[in-house]
């Protein structure tokens, strides 16, 4: 009996052990690993990921899209230290910029016996252009070394509402676990869309909410792009917020193969789509594009489409010609 009573308790540690996912709370077991129990090839492994997606209404700025991002992860060895850099998109130039803000970020290390911290500080964060419309914002982490833990946190907002960026749950190193959540109230209506082969839990719930919301009587879509038409009315509205909550566990590396077209096409994934909206006082709008009017803005744009307007490519080789 004792010995069936010591048996649990060991087999409880052993499940348990290092499923403490706040930040800061990384254990000796982690750091003792030396290889990824499931795929001893991996170089290193995100023990825990968890992404966190809300949009939030202000007066001033109307909607916009908050995203709390953070993540752990475990360096095996020196092929694995890519992983302790990340780079994070931004998109400038627009009528509003994305801005990240409140990063944190961490390296942990086992040195004789004791858990070690080392911060990261400004030295390792970079800021780089990298078109008219693109910036990225990019930290490396410090003291990187073979079994060392990295985790980081932060925030990202953004007033583009219209795609939300597709979230990976598969990498080319396992994932341990992961977590999504995306809210949004009910006047914004998304499509989910699921991509790859390996099973993802998805839940949908709504719930009771309550805001402020400002709106211009007459002018369409004003609590969201703004509007200088009709009469402005502020007022406390009840709503209903629509909640995707997506959980995978052990989720198997997808490593680059030969003679693969595109491996990202067959990583599971989710993204956002905003479908349609419906504001109170307001009649619907659809947002879901055809694919005429994906090409149309194809075409519009400077990127691509105003090169294609481009007739003098060849203006210097032809004037050495003639």
């Amino acid at each position: 009996m004792h010995k069936l009573i010591l048996y649990a308790f060991l087999l409880g540690s052993a499940l348990s052990y290092g499923q403490d996912f706040r930040f800061g709370k990384v254990s000796e077991e982690e750091l003792q690993e030396q290889v990824h129990p499931k795929d001893s090839a991996a170089n290193a492994a995100i023990l825990y990921k968890e992404q966190y997606s809300h949009i939030e209404y202000s007066p001033n700025d109307g909607f916009t899209l908050t995203t709390e991002i953070f993540q752990r992860i475990k360096i095996y060895n020196k092929d694995g230290f890519d992983w302790g850099t990340h780079v994070i998109p931004v998109f400038v130039g627009g009528t509003k910029d994305e801005n990240v803000s409140n990063l944190k970020a961490v390296t942990y290390t086992l040195e004789n016996g004791k858990i070690e911290e080392y911060k990261l500080d400004n030295d390792g964060i970079f800021k780089e252009e990298r078109s008219k419309n693109f910036n990225v914002e990019k930290f490396t982490m410090p003291n990187l070394q073979p079994g060392c833990i990295v985790e980081f946190r932060y925030k990202f907002f953004s007033p583009y509402l219209s795609d939300v960026d597709e979230i990976r749950f598969q990498e080319d190193i396992p994932v341990n676990k992961a977590e999504l959540t995306f809210e949004s109230p009910e006047w914004l209506v998304f499509q989910l869309h699921r991509k790859g082969l390996f099973p993802l839990d998805i839940q949908e719930t709504n719930k009771a909410d309550k805001i402020n919301f400002t709106s211009r009587v007459g002018a369409y879509n004003a609590g969201l792009r703004g509007g200088s038409r009709g009469t402005l009315q502020s007022q406390s509205i009840d709503l209903m917020n629509k909640t995707y909550s997506v959980k995978v566990q052990d989720v198997p590396a997808m490593r680059e193969e030969a003679f693969s077209s595109n491996i990202d096409n067959y990583r599971a994934a989710v993204s956002f789509e905003l479908s349609y909206t419906k504001f109170p006082n307001e009649p619907i709008e659809t947002r879901t594009s055809s694919w005429e009017a994906v090409c149309k803005t194809i075409y519009d744009s400077e990127g691509f489409g105003g090169q294609l307007k481009s007739d003098r490519y060849f203006d210097d080789d032809l004037d050495e010609i003639l």
